[in-house]
This record gives structure tokens, C-alpha cells and sequence, in this order.
């Protein structure tokens, strides 16, 4: 039992994170109210890389980091297209372009932890 509750504590935060993107994404006539051109882009860079770092508490040494960043750029592709059903929301190739950015970096990310030499030590079980 003890082991099903560390298996939901290390999915709970991504599961949330992916429900408050969805209705973020799908709501109508969200504003971002940021104050400079093109700000949303970024919010949509950094939104994405988030995202993929909070899979690292869900991924095993040994998966592929392409099996994470992949799912997330489809997903951020699902949730542009839906914006094009939503009123007062658009679908943006611009905004995904961005997404799919940040997931790519956060990918990258998680590559250079993994292969940092504290991570190497850990995943050994030397310390």
C-alpha cells in the first residue's frame, strides 16, 4: 500500500499540472495580460519545458527521454487544435511552434541531468 501512495505522489503533480494546461488551453477568451510583444510565447516555452521536467519523478533510468518529450509536443498540438473549437481562441502554429520548443529544451535538460556525474552516482547506488 505504502508503495501505490510514492507511485501516486510522483504522478499527482503531472497529472495536475496536464488538467490546469488543458483548461488554461481551453478556456474561453483567456488573456495572458503579459506586458511585451510576444510574451505569450514565452509563458507557452516555459509552460512546456515545466512539463517535461515534471516527468523525471515518472521516468525510470533507463526510459527514453524521447518517449516523454514526444507525447507532450502531440498533446500541445491536441490542445492548439482544440483552441480552433473554442470561442474567443484561436489555433496558433506560433504557439505550438513554442510549445514544442520548450519540450524539446526541457528534454535537453533532462538529458544533461541524467548524464551529470551526481546523477550517474545515484542511478549506480554509489554515493
Amino acid at each position: 500500500m505504502f508503495m501505490q501512495w510514492r507511485q501516486l505522489a510522483r504522478i499527482l503533480p503531472l497529472g495536475v499540472y496536464a488538467s490546469l494546461l488543458t483548461w488554461f488551453s481551453l478556456t474561453p477568451g483567456m488573456d495572458s495580460g503579459a506586458g511585451f510583444s510576444h510574451a505569450d510565447k514565452v509563458m507557452h516555452l516555459g509552460a512546456y519545458f515545466v512539463f517535461v521536467l515534471l516527468c523525471l519523478p515518472v521516468m525510470r533510468p533507463d526510459s527514453r527521454i524521447a518517449g516523454f518529450v514526444l507525447p507532450i509536443i502531440l498533446f500541445g498540438a491536441l490542445l492548439e487544435m482544440g483552441q480552433g473549437h473554442v470561442p474567443q481562441r484561436e489555433m496558433s502554429p506560433w504557439d505550438f511552434l513554442a510549445n514544442s520548443l520548450g519540450a524539446l529544451l526541457g528534454g535537453l535538460t533532462v538529458l544533461k541531468l541524467r548524464l551529470s556525474p551526481g546523477h550517474a552516482r545515484e542511478r549506480d547506488g554509489s554515493r
